[in-house]
């Protein structure tokens, strides 16, 4: 069978978005939330499994939903501190707030697809913010970007979940223990910098 006949057998058996699941519960319920059709993996024979795989490009519920340990390598770019002064520290104080310490910086990675990552280090974490996947104006516009919290809290739940890389009822306690925190110091200290963001 041709590349285009599998991907057309694909397409008609399951429809446009279908991902085969293995051995993550959560990957696969994300899969469900997000409206793939799920395809267990022992309902094919071993030669179509292959096919839809290399013909049809049929991902896996994990390589769509689970991040892999991000590394600190030479493919990611760090960009110069001076360039977004204002984005890093905000970040560094606002999760200052939910008492977690991290390093913040900034790089350009085109081919990760991940707006941001954290080192597995629930201590004092390095976050990245990759400026080649962010929005244009995420590392310059601050004020009244709720997509700036959204993202920001992730990591910091991971660190008081101490699940580095977990996604799970541990890690979603830690996203609201984090944002309680913060919420609590900018109603008690409403001047602070980090709230004018």
């Amino acid at each position: 069978m041709t590349p285009p006949t599998v991907a057309a057998v694909v397409k008609g058996r399951y429809g446009d978005k279908a991902a085969l699941t293995f051995d993550s519960a959560e990957a696969n319920m994300h899969a469900a939330e997000a409206g793939y059709e799920r395809v267990n993996p022992p309902s094919l024979s071993p030669a179509e499994r292959d096919k839809f795989r290399e013909f049809a490009k049929m991902p896996s519920a994990r390589e769509l939903f689970i991040q892999p340990e991000p590394s600190l390598n030479a493919v990611s770019i760090i960009m110069p501190g001076d360039e977004h002064p204002e984005f890093i520290e905000w970040a560094q104080d606002t999760a200052a707030l939910a008492d977690f310490k991290a390093t913040v910086v900034v790089i350009e990675e085109p081919k990760s697809g991940r707006l941001d990552d954290c080192t597995v280090n629930t201590a004092n974490p390095t976050v990245r913010f990759d400026r080649a996947t962010l929005p244009t104006t995420f590392l310059t516009r601050l004020s009244g970007r709720e997509e700036h919290l959204d993202i920001l809290l992730h990591e910091p739940g991971h660190a008081l979940a101490n699940m580095p890389m977990a996604h799970g009822p541990g890690w979603g306690y830690g996203v609201a223990k984090a944002a309680a925190r913060i919420t609590s110091a900018l109603t008690n200290h409403p001047s602070d910098k980090a709230g004018a963001a």
